[in-house]
């Protein structure tokens, strides 16, 4: 196995597969890595081998903050999910410029976002002008030393994630539907597979020695997001009180779903005795956006805005 946190490659071939919202992680550990090869192998399975960068990207120095939710702390992880419904973006136009729910997963060297978000007004800024646009999903990778952006599905140029992306953070994802975010780093660990409802997208990387991990994530996160990256610095305004926003929960079962998991097959919520875990909230501002206490064994917990 290489070290923990070896470089991710996210510039490898990758590919999109539709997924039922009602399936597990643990199906799709098991079935998504057979079907991605079969697509990306009748295509001949090009390999591309430039690497992404973003000189521009926000430096490790920037202390600003725009995830609400909760960080799990572990060895090995390999899987981060969570369901949530998506509120009406407009509702929060004097309150935050944007709005959306993250999955990530974190190594060493690298972070990988998934989010579903939506500006509340047309310029992204808190107390603008509400407007109702829907929901898009947005794979990001950044380096988390200097939180440069390595590859993004809506990048452009080099700093764009390989195709096929198709119509992933194009299709439009309306408010008020309850929907799946996941990330899996599935055997024989030589793909990062990520999905948002119906849809998903899978790129290639390098596996480790015998098909092991080449890549140790050791932090796992679902949270509320209301910025273009886990550091950006949020737009967020609360003249008083506490404003509610979203809550993340496993699904009603059946079937029986885990928010985290990690290579050894541990599958749990996220206070399980397996690994540990903490609250982040927004910074900085007298306004900003934080979690609840968790709730439904550990699986549950919303994110309010307050000051």
């Amino acid at each position: 196995m290489q070290s923990a946190g070896a470089a991710l490659h996210p510039s490898l071939e990758a590919s999109t597969v539709g997924i039922d919202l009602g399936v597990t992680m643990r199906v799709f550990r098991i079935l998504m890595p057979a079907l991605a090869f079969a697509l990306v192998g009748a295509a001949g399975m090009p390999i591309a081998t430039a690497s992404a960068s973003h000189p521009s990207g926000a430096t490790a120095s920037h202390p600003a903050s725009s995830d609400a939710g909760y960080t799990v702390t572990g060895k090995h992880l390999n899987v981060v999910e969570t369901w949530v419904t998506l509120p009406k973006p407009s509702r929060f136009a004097a309150h935050a410029g944007m709005v959306g729910a993250s999955v990530q997963l974190w190594s060493a060297t690298s972070v990988i976002d998934l989010r579903v978000a939506a500006c509340t007004d047309s310029t992204c800024r808190a107390g603008g002008k509400p407007v109702n646009r829907g929901y898009h999903a947005v794979l990001d990778v950044f380096d988390r030393a200097t939180h440069a952006l390595e590859c993004s599905t809506t990048g452009t140029g080099s700093h764009r994630c390989p195709p096929p992306i198709g119509s992933f953070s194009t299709k439009r994802i309306k408010r008020g539907v309850n929907i799946e975010l996941w990330i899996s780093y599935p055997l024989p660990y030589d793909t990062i597979m990520v999905g948002a409802g119906p849809s998903s997208y899978t790129y290639w990387l390098p596996s480790g020695p015998s098909s092991k991990p080449g890549i140790d994530f050791t932090k796992a996160r679902i949270a509320a997001e209301f910025g273009t990256s886990p550091w950006a610095r949020p737009s967020v305004k609360l003249s008083g009180g506490k404003v509610k926003v979203m809550s993340f929960d496993r699904p009603k079962p059946p079937p029986y779903a885990a928010e985290i998991g990690d290579i050894a097959d541990h599958d749990a919520g996220i206070s399980s005795r397996w690994w540990r875990h903490a609250k982040n909230a927004t910074y900085p501002g007298p306004a900003h956006a934080t979690a609840s206490s968790l709730w439904d064994d550990g699986y549950g917990f919303t994110v309010y805005l307050k000051r």
